[in-house]
């Protein structure tokens, strides 16, 4: 939970520098057309996303959010007979996304431009006796996009502690770009600190909003650790981190030509999903989870378990030196 957005992805392929130029020079005319730029819509979310992944892998997926009749009505074109709609609240708001895709500083990047549709008012109270009784029996349940939801604190809260207190299942947060919503995260630092939370997966943006120390990438991992009591996941451009209780990993990710970036994550999170699902090692876990991201990024879809497991074999890692 909670998210469904439909994504209007902007492919335009150059640096950051010629789109601003390209733009002003359109604005300077009176208006007008910059083409011709690739565009697709898909299925956005990181909920969404993350299913939609899941799914492709095996999983059997069930998604609590809200939306309107349009938004229901594409979802079940684009997930319908993969994953579970029928917790789908369809009396909200149609939630949307512009990603503009380009590259700064060589790094391929995307700027989102979104309305948060019925996402931003979803919390606890939005929950009904079926979505409870799911909760009970789910072996992974997952709140993301804290950042977009003004009660994401509130949600992560109830929902982890209604689980601890009346499921069975791993607790998996992953909240966003923290930075559109600062003012919150004192709030969620305390929630953190209660020890809901299984699994934490953050980028390396996300994780210098939440820890509690400054320092280096696997430094700051360690401290929310250290706070939180959960296993930290880190995923980078080129490497991923997992804090847990016997010690720290790390593996570096695949190196693949980038097709699309946005939703990486939400694939990233998809295989170490799975991975606990599996039972897999730390290590084995997050060579999955880089595989399937690096496969969604360079394929621009979500792979098969079969796809992965011939990805890993057939691709080569990125040159990264490390003594852990």
């Amino acid at each position: 939970m909670p998210d469904f957005f439909l994504d209007h992805f902007v492919y335009f392929g150059q640096d950051l520098d010629e789109f601003f130029r390209r733009m002003r020079e359109v604005a300077e005319r009176g208006g007008g057309n910059i083409a011709p730029v690739e565009q697709e819509v898909w299925h956005g979310g990181n909920a969404s996303n993350t299913a939609a992944a899941l799914a492709e892998l095996g999983v059997s997926c069930h998604l609590i959010l809200r939306t309107n009749l349009t938004g229901y009505v594409l979802l079940s074109r684009f997930l319908g007979g993969k994953v579970d709609l029928s917790h789908v609240k369809k009396d909200g708001k149609l939630s949307a996304t512009v990603a503009v895709e380009l590259f700064y500083r060589g790094r391929a990047v995307n700027i989102m431009i979104s309305d948060s549709g019925s996402v931003a008012e979803f919390g606890f109270d939005s929950l009904d006796e079926s979505d409870l009784e799911l909760l009970k029996k789910a072996d992974v349940v997952c709140v993301l996009n804290w950042n977009q939801n003004k009660k994401g604190t509130e949600l992560t809260e109830k929902v982890f502690e209604f689980v601890k207190e009346k499921g069975k299942g791993r607790t998996f947060f992953d909240p966003g770009d923290p930075s559109v919503k600062e003012w919150d995260i004192p709030n969620l630092r305390e929630v953190l600190r209660r020890g809901l939370i299984d699994v934490i997966s953050l980028n390396e943006n996300e994780l210098r909003y939440l820890s509690p120390r400054k320092g280096s990438e696997e430094d700051m991992a360690r401290a929310l650790h250290e706070v939180s009591g959960a296993t930290v996941d880190l995923h980078t451009p080129k490497y991923c981190i997992s804090v847990t209780e016997e010690g720290v990993f790390r593996v570096p990710c695949f190196d693949v030509k980038v097709k699309r970036v946005t939703g990486a994550g939400d694939a990233w999170n998809a295989g170490d999903i799975f991975g606990y699902l599996a039972g897999m090692e730390s290590r084995e876990r997050l060579i999955t989870a880089s595989a399937v991201a690096g496969f969604y990024i360079s394929e621009g879809r979500a792979p098969s378990r079969e796809e992965v497991a011939s990805f890993v074999k057939h691709t080569r890692f990125l040159a990264f030196e490390t003594s852990i």
